[in-house]
This record gives C-alpha cells, sequence and structure tokens, in this order.
C-alpha cells in the first residue's frame, strides 16, 4: 500500500489540477487518494477524518480536502454525469468518518440527495431529505438543499411550488436552524418565481429578525454560485 506521504502527494497533485481547472483529473487523483485514507483509518483505528489529521504530517488538513472532493465531484459532473454517481458512493463512505463533526455530517448529507437529483432520480433525492429531516427536523440547511432540487438544479421536474412547500415547512418549526438562511432562500425562490408580492413579505420578515447591521447576502460553500454556471460557489466566482 502507499505510504501516507505517497498519499499526501496524490492529494497535491489534485490540488494542481484544480487550479488548472481539469475539474475531472482532480476527482480521479482524489478519488485514489481516497482509497488509501480508507486504509490507513483502518490501520490507524482513527474513527474519523480529525484523528487522521492528529496522527500524520500532512502538508493540508485531510478533513479539507475530503470536503473539497465532495464539491469538486459536484463540478465535474456538470460535464460528467458519471461524476454525480461517484459523489453519491463516496459520500456515503465518507459519512462513516465525519466524527462528531455535525456541519460536514449535513453537507455531506446534502451532497448525496443532490446527486440523485443531478442524476433525475427525484425519488431517492426525496427520500433522503425526508428521512433526514424526519430524524432532524430543525435542519435550517436541509429544507433548504431540498428545495433547491426542485428549481436550482437539473432535477426531473421544475416544481416552484414544492420547492415554497419544502421552505415553508422548514419555516414552520419554532426551533428552526439558520432560520434568516432559510428566509433568504425562499426570498431568493420568489424573486425566481417573479412574485414581487410576497418577496417584499419576507423581506419585511427578514429585517424583523433583526440581522446585524451591515451584514452580507453570501452563497455557501455548497450552494451553486449565483452567476448560474452551475458549479460550487467556492469553485466558481468564491474562488
Amino acid at each position: 500500500m502507499n505510504s501516507y506521504v505517497d498519499i499526501d502527494n496524490q492529494i497535491q497533485n489534485g490540488y494542481s489540477f484544480l487550479m488548472k481547472r481539469q475539474s475531472k483529473k482532480c476527482c480521479d487523483e482524489w478519488l485514489s487518494a481516497w482509497l488509501g485514507i480508507k486504509t490507513l483509518l483502518q490501520e490507524a483505528g482513527a474513527k474519523d477524518v480529525y484523528e487522521l489529521d492528529k496522527k500524520y504530517s500532512w502538508t493540508g488538513f485531510v478533513s479539507n480536502y475530503v470536503q473539497d472532493l465532495e464539491m469538486e465531484l459536484h463540478n465535474a459532473g456538470i460535464d460528467d454525469v458519471t461524476y454525480h454517481q461517484k459523489r453519491i458512493e463516496y459520500c456515503e463512505e465518507l459519512l462513516s468518518y465525519c466524527g462528531d463533526e455535525q456541519l460536514i455530517t449535513e453537507n455531506t448529507r446534502r451532497a448525496i440527495a443532490e446527486s440523485y437529483a443531478e442524476l433525475g432520480n427525484q425519488i431517492e433525492c426525496d427520500k433522503h431529505f425526508s428521512e433526514w429531516l424526519q430524524n432532524d427536523p430543525d435542519w435550517g440547511w436541509g429544507y433548504i438543499g431540498w428545495s433547491d432540487c426542485y428549481y436550482l438544479f437539473k432535477a426531473p421536474m421544475d416544481n416552484h411550488e414544492k420547492a415554497e412547500q419544502i421552505l415553508l415547512n422548514g419555516l414552520a418549526r419554532p426551533h428552526l436552524r439558520d432560520r434568516e438562511d432559510v428566509v433568504e432562500r425562499v426570498i431568493a425562490l420568489y424573486e425566481h418565481m417573479n412574485d414581487p408580492e410576497k418577496v417584499r413579505i419576507y423581506k419585511k420578515k427578514l429585517n424583523e429578525q433583526k440581522k446585524p447591521a451591515g451584514k452580507t447576502v453570501k452563497a455557501g460553500r455548497n450552494d451553486s454560485c449565483p452567476c448560474g454556471s452551475g458549479k460550487k460557489y467556492k469553485r466558481c466566482c468564491g474562488s
């Protein structure tokens, strides 16, 4: 098997391809490195990628690389849909090594369901989001991710009403996490639907939530870029 130094070099080679905007080559190199990472996890008895970060002297954090791979598989899938399937398979494995970090777990779950939608399998997308939100009904970005699959991605249907209902179901939760982000997504949806009255209503609601002065709305790391490229924000205008 490759040493951790060889795996580290593979990861850095992947970043070199990424800088050249060679998305598929980057993903192929990183997926090869992932095979070695899984072996290291088992041999080291590490329960998650964060423990692996501490055990070896990596050039960068493995916990960052595994999340970058998830995002880049989405971008590669824009031109080659086989990478959406690879993203599902990879993320299903990654879920076992996310540890207690809620954010990476939530982002990885979103990636799985989102990839099913990108492949035209809305049934599996709905099934995954439904199960996860049943277990964690206050997951704000879960509602956002599910809603996005009905109008932002290349889903088998463009259903604004379904997207709206998902977001409103989230807002009905009194202890919803990231409520402001969900309201902002509702506003974006109504702007997309060309419904200025509802845009006005929800902008008023947003102001009533007393957002700190000077705060600007930014695309999150797992959001599609606002420019319309279809790529993740971090790998497009946010790079």
